[in-house]
């Protein structure tokens, strides 16, 4: 009888200990869970607000009080969200530096090809180095140099190369640091600087083409108006350059 009695006892025992160790478990794997929830919170946190680009005041106070009762830390996952954005907004403005690059590389090709090689030479084609956005402060020179074989002596001539997708405030700017370094090259060197202007379409074929004498300008905002006058109608046509009127058309 007091055999039965202490195997009953000892499986009692044995039955409980296994409650024990499964309930431990069962709380460690609730633990887990728990921890996994919230480090998913977090990354769903800085994703909104990546989404939104930027935390605004009042997403910030509300993610504090849905976090008064939980260990989520509100400054961190703010703190996650601004490093994020800074790394897409440093990539979107590279980008949009590259594309803008293209496009004007794009329609430094279409004005080469307007100058017929039977006929022009070109001396110098600038090649500007650059990454994310920053530029050399030297590029002083217009975009090309060109000869016209023709002439003897050699008469040369410099293009500055400009697209854009459309007019700014109904027309067209040049930087007025660029506009200065044009005009003193060309009194340094002697040689007639035309800026060659593309508005609209695409960089390889502007809807409107404009070739600007340096010299026929004062400022470095042209007017709509003011480019007309200057506007090549039949952008098919290669280009003439007139060395006796220094005339580009």
């Amino acid at each position: 009888m007091t055999g039965i009695i202490l195997i009953t006892a000892g499986m009692i025992s044995l039955t409980i200990g296994i409650l024990l160790l499964l309930q431990k478990g069962a709380s460690q794997e609730v633990k887990v869970i728990h921890i996994i929830q919230q480090e998913n919170d977090v990354e769903k946190k800085v994703n909104v607000a990546i989404s939104d680009i930027c935390l605004s005041e009042n997403e910030i106070i509300e993610s504090e009080k849905h976090n008064e009762n939980s260990p989520l830390d509100t400054n961190k996952t703010t703190s996650l969200a601004q490093e994020q954005k800074e790394d897409l907004n440093f990539e979107k403005e590279s980008e949009q530096n590259d594309d803008n690059a293209k496009k004007g590389y794009d329609f430094e090709k279409f004005v080469v090809q307007k100058f017929n090689e039977k006929y022009y030479s070109i001396k110098r084609w600038r090649g500007d180095k650059y990454v994310a956005g920053r530029y050399a402060e030297d590029t002083s020179e217009p975009d090309l140099l060109l000869e016209l074989k023709l002439k003897d002596p050699s008469c040369l001539f410099a293009v500055e190369c400009k697209w854009q997708s459309k007019y700014y405030k109904d027309g067209f700017e040049l930087s007025e640091k660029n506009f200065e370094k044009y005009k003193q090259y060309e009194e340094k060197n002697n040689i007639p600087v035309f800026i060659v202007i593309g508005i609209g379409g695409t960089g390889a074929n502007p809807e409107n083409l404009y070739v600007v004498k340096l010299s026929s300008i004062k400022y470095n905002f042209l007017k709509k108006d003011f480019l007309s006058k200057f506007e090549k109608k039949d952008k098919s046509k290669e280009f003439y350059f007139d060395c006796k009127t220094i005339e580009l058309r």
